[in-house]
């Protein structure tokens, strides 16, 4: 994969599938900015970084997602209390799976790139961040083994 910029990195669509209406407004503004850092840090990190333009399309599905995983346990047992004292020290109260998809277009080329994640959150690392920023990390690998010539239709491996 040519190596592409991480100043001239376009974000020309994210999608996200939630199982609801959609997503939008601040919370649609909020991942695309996540996203877009974290492709530049992915890149950096996999020595892609300071090449060519590039046009990036996201597709984000979650899969499962899980808030406050004591909620259930407390409306049950009072005492359940207890076994979040952990949680100011970072003990998990999250968890989330995303499937995300990729298209990322540099010089004439086309790359494709999927990864499917599930990761678990605290109070300082959301579980949601946490697995959108590895399953970009992933897809933006895979995408490597997939690429397509914008100007030859013949798919690659």
């Amino acid at each position: 994969m040519p190596a592409f910029s991480d100043r001239e990195l376009e974000l020309d669509e994210v999608t996200v599938n939630d199982g609801t209406e959609g997503v939008e407004g601040e919370v649609l503004d909020s991942l695309r900015h996540q996203t877009v850092d974290f492709l530049k840090h992915a890149a950096k990190k996999r020595g892609m970084a300071g090449g060519h333009a590039a046009h990036i399309r996201v597709r984000v599905d979650v899969l499962e997602h899980e808030d406050d995983i004591y909620v259930n346990a407390l409306q049950q047992d009072g005492c359940a209390f207890f076994g979040m004292t952990g949680v100011p020290f970072g003990q998990i109260i999250s968890r989330e799976r995303l499937d995300v998809g990729l298209t990322l277009e540099v010089d004439g080329q086309s790359f494709t790139g999927r990864a499917s994640v599930q990761k678990y959150g605290s109070l300082y690392a959301p579980a949601g961040r946490r697995a959108l920023a590895s399953a970009l990390d992933q897809a933006l690998l895979d995408a490597q083994h997939h690429v397509r010539n914008t100007k030859d239709t013949r798919f690659q491996r």
